[in-house]
């Protein structure tokens, strides 16, 4: 997990939003937010992707990508999160991301996007 800038340029692409913020039954206070979305074309060798989420309020529980966990348990957002997506990424994906209200409600009110990186002009 890597919460500094890319040092590359990277190619910005949305995770399509869909409308399927789930409430678990009897979990008072906690959210989930679920989004599916398909591969990024032109993905090789010299390329990474980030999964970048630009803030949220609460108790950000968990971060997980086809059942991968990618990230748990970190407090109210101070900035971008970014985390190096590439070795879960399947054709069809299927992210979720559970938060948990404290002093503030639940809520991802910022951006959720992949940054494709491509590193090949990396190697010096």
């Amino acid at each position: 997990m890597n919460d500094q800038p890319l040092d590359v340029d990277a190619i910005k692409s949305d995770v399509p939003d869909t409308d399927t913020s789930l409430l678990p039954p009897g979990a008072d206070g906690f959210l989930v937010y679920q989004r599916t979305f398909n591969r990024p074309t032109g993905i090789g060798d010299a390329t990474r992707v980030h999964l970048q989420i630009d803030s949220w309020t609460g108790h950000l529980a968990w971060v997980d990508l086809n059942g991968d966990a990618l990230a748990r348990d970190l407090p109210q957002s101070r900035g971008p999160l970014r985390i190096d997506v590439t070795p879960s990424l399947q054709s069809g994906n299927r992210l979720r991301i559970g938060l948990r209200a404290t002093d503030q409600q639940a809520l991802l009110n910022g951006e959720v996007c992949l940054l494709i990186e491509d590193t090949s002009s990396n190697s010096a």
